[in-house]
Order: structure tokens, then sequence, then C-alpha cells
């Protein structure tokens, strides 16, 4: 599945009594729901996660009138996170979404940034660290359509 929430999985499930195997939705510090996410460990739906770095690079594309999102990456909690552990701020926001048993895939055509992706099995992220990335909401940061307003 892609981009269901709860009612919609709900609904699969009751009416065909089927269970999705993985629900990938858009999900970072900025935009996540854990309810969702609680729901599909409960029904051991895999949660992939996708944007897991925010959207840095989707502002540019809509125009100069967009009124961008503040890159995740060079959020100063981010970056103190990354300075505290050695480590850089994709890596911090990648363990995020690894501690809480996520799925991810981050998007790069950088072999240097496919390299960073790929260490970050050798650190844990605190529960405050956890905490303090989870409470980085921004309103605005959802680029795909919310699919909460969908019926």
């Amino acid at each position: 599945m892609s981009n269901y929430e709860v009612n919609h999985l709900l609904e699969i499930i009751n009416l065909h009594s089927l269970v999705p195997s993985v629900n990938q939705v858009e999900f970072h510090p900025y935009w996540h729901e854990d309810e969702l996410v609680d729901f599909c460990h409960k029904n051991n739906i895999t949660f992939n996660s996708y944007s897991p770095l925010g959207t840095p690079d989707h502002a540019t594309s809509l125009g100069p009138t967009w009124n961008p999102i503040p890159d995740l990456r060079k959020h100063p909690k981010v970056t103190d996170l990354a300075q505290q552990l050695g480590k850089t701020p994709a890596q911090i926001l990648l363990r995020w979404h690894m501690q809480q048993g996520l799925v991810t895939n981050p998007r790069t055509q950088n072999p240097t940034h496919m390299q960073e992706n790929l260490s970050v099995f050798d650190f844990q992220l605190n529960d405050e660290a956890m905490a303090t990335l989870s409470y980085l909401n921004h309103p605005m940061s959802k680029i795909c359509p919310d699919p909460r307003l969908i019926l």
C-alpha cells in the first residue's frame, strides 16, 4: 500500500480479510503519524517511510514564490546531535527512523551519500534525542497530498 491511513487499512482488513504486508508513507521528524505507525506495528504491517530526510529539494522545484520548508538536515537540534555523536545530520535522521522499527528508503545518486546512509548501524540515539527529534513537527512540511482527506 502507499499512503494508506488507519481507516483505509481497516477497510481492506475488514472487508476483504486481507492484511497488507507493507504501507509506504511520507514520514520524517517534521511530519510523522505515530498512531499509524503503532497500528502498522500491531498488525504486522511493515511501515516503509519515504522522504526520511524531509524534503529539502522539493521547494526548489516549486518555483520562486514557494515558501520553502526549513531543511531538516540543517535544523539546530539535528546538527547539534550530529556534532555530539560524530555523525552527519542525515545519519541522525536515518537512525531516528531505524530505532522506531521502520524501513526507510533515502533517495540519492551521490556515492558519498549512499555510503553515509549505510553507516548508521554503529550508534544509538538515547531516549532524549529520540524525543527531541519527534517534536520537530512543521505544519507545512508534507509534500504529498494528505491521505487523511480521502474517505
